[in-house]
């Protein structure tokens, strides 16, 4: 089977108040087998602390690669100014994540803001994401959007995280090389049926999982497994599609490193036994 990656959110929240290091990252991948992590854009420089080569140097020693670099620019607000230089910083995480080494980079639609209906806000979004797309296909990246709720720095929810705004959102980018990163726990929390959401994924967009378990309503991340995640459902669904994609561990549960580990054996026993 394919190995899951792992997206540590525990730590890397821990990371950004100082209360944790990159290392920690490295030395726990390394101890738990774990081949590849996927890192979030909020640790880089300018915004966060670290040069995307320093990492990159950090995780080559560790032998962890990073395989997926997660971005939230904000295509959402009615501002020009504001939307040039949250494209001009999406783009620079493109030439990052070619730095890190990664396969991927996962980019938002944005904020709901006021002033902007949501057809013309997602028309800016598509607009913006469409270009970003060429340019990781000039790099050799695989540009993609996943259905997300809310960027962590963002006070609003993303403009597409309503099931049906995520559909109109790959509708209007058809036409652009464009994947999706499937998010598992967060259909439960737009009170939608995960399956609805996955079908309406077109076939051949869909490069890989965000595996994810979420509480309901409050949105807690939990362990893989305890949650309303459909497993055994969504299993059937994605051997009917073929799907041998990447998997990604979304680790935001705060129990700790037991946790962790338990998600981590849940998603390698779930995916062995999906015949």
């Amino acid at each position: 089977m394919r190995s899951p990656a792992w997206y540590p959110l525990r730590l890397t929240q821990q990371i950004a108040a100082g209360e944790a290091s990159l290392a920690d990252i490295c030395e726990r991948a390394a101890r738990w087998n774990v081949a590849e992590v996927e890192f979030y854009d909020g640790l880089l420089a300018p915004v966060g602390p670290f040069a995307p080569a320093v990492v990159r140097q950090l995780f080559d020693a560790s032998g962890v690669r990073i395989s997926l670099l997660l971005c939230a620019p904000d295509f959402g607000t009615p501002f020009l100014a504001v939307r040039s230089k949250e494209r001009e910083a999406a783009e620079r995480y493109l030439d990052a994540a070619a730095q890190l080494g990664a396969s991927a980079v996962r980019f938002t639609a944005g904020a709901q803001h006021p002033g902007i209906g949501q057809e013309d806000a997602l028309n800016l979004a598509a607009e913006n994401l469409t270009a970003l797309a060429a340019m990781a296909t000039e790099r050799g990246l695989v540009c993609c959007v996943e259905n997300i709720i809310r960027d962590t720095r963002w006070e609003s929810a993303d403009i597409s995280a309503p099931p049906e705004a995520f559909r109109v959102l790959l509708r209007k980018l058809q036409n652009a090389p464009v994947q999706v990163l499937f998010n598992t726990g967060n259909p439960p929390l737009m009170q939608t049926d995960a399956l609805s959401v996955l079908a309406d994924i077109p076939e051949g967009r869909l490069y890989g999982l965000h595996l994810s378990d979420r509480a309901v309503p409050d949105g807690q991340f939990l362990t893989l497994g305890e949650g309303p995640t459909p497993w055994d459902r969504l299993k059937a669904a994605l051997r009917e599609r073929q799907f041998d994609g990447p998997l990604g561990v979304v680790d935001g549960q705060t129990e700790g490193d037991d946790a962790s580990l338990r998600s981590l054996g849940f998603v390698q026993t779930w995916w062995d036994n999906r015949k």
